[in-house]
């Protein structure tokens, strides 16, 4: 069975060569041959430069509030829900239309973006059809008020 025979790069020194490959075979590395991406157009229409455009940068994202743990589910914060579960009798305390009644997730009374905490007094049980139908009205009055 043959061997695939590889590339050879013009100009190379042959002496270096692999002699099982017929003089073929030179030792290099692969970063050495891997071209480089090419630059892309800016993103604003109409702008002659490439990326990344001083020009049209896009502003950096400064967040108001610090970020917590991404999902929410540290040690601390599962003693938390623990706590307020047993506290609420894991049954929902929103009761909108289309609850189930079953208290699964912890519901924020006033939301942490809008300056709510995650103190005890803050949070309730909730069943997650009335936490995403709460979740909804929020987003939809953020959007218009």
């Amino acid at each position: 069975m043959r061997r695939p025979r590889l590339p050879v790069l013009p100009g190379a020194d042959l002496a270096a060569s692999d002699p099982r490959e017929g003089g073929r075979r030179i030792a290099v590395q692969w970063w050495w041959v891997m071209p480089v991406r090419a630059s892309r157009p800016c993103v604003r229409p109409g702008c002659p430069n490439l990326q990344p455009c001083a020009a049209h940068r896009r502003p950096t994202f400064v967040r108001a509030t610090p970020r917590r743990q991404p999902g929410g589910n540290g040690w601390a914060w599962q003693r938390i829900r623990q706590r307020i579960l047993e506290r609420d009798g894991y049954r929902c305390q929103l009761q909108l239309e289309g609850c189930t009644g079953t208290g699964e997730v912890i519901d924020h009374v006033l939301n942490v973006a809008r300056g709510g905490s995650d103190d005890h007094e803050n949070l309730r049980a909730a069943c997650r059809a009335c936490n995403e139908c709460k979740r909804r009205t929020e987003a939809r009055m953020g959007r218009v008020g």
